[in-house]
C-alpha cells in the first residue's frame, strides 16, 4: 500500500501536467499571427528580435503563477511569428 499511494499520485500528477501543457500546443490550422491572436486572445507581452537577415515577434500567454509553479513549467507559453506574419513555433 505505501509504495501504490505515491505510484498513483506521481501518475495522477503527470496526466494533470500533460493536459495541461497540451492546451498550449497551437493547432495545425495556425498558420499566421491573425490565427494565433484568435486562438490565444490578446498577448501578455510583445518581444521584437532583430538580426541583420530577419525579424521575429514573440507573443507571450498569460497563465497564472501558481500553475507555473505545480506543472514545474519554466516560463509561460509564447509563439513566435516572423515579420511577415507566419507562425514559427
Amino acid at each position: 500500500m505505501w509504495v501504490l499511494v505515491p505510484i498513483v499520485t506521481i501518475f495522477i500528477y503527470a496526466q494533470f501536467v500533460h493536459w495541461f501543457q497540451k492546451r498550449y500546443i497551437p493547432p495545425e490550422d495556425i498558420k499566421n499571427v491573425a490565427d494565433v491572436l484568435e486562438w490565444t486572445g490578446r498577448p501578455w507581452w510583445v518581444v521584437r528580435y532583430s538580426s541583420p537577415t530577419a525579424t521575429y515577434y514573440e507573443l507571450g500567454m498569460k497563465v497564472p503563477s501558481l500553475m507555473l509553479l505545480v506543472t514545474l513549467s519554466s516560463a509561460a507559453p509564447s509563439y513566435t511569428v516572423d515579420e511577415n506574419g507566419r507562425l514559427i513555433g
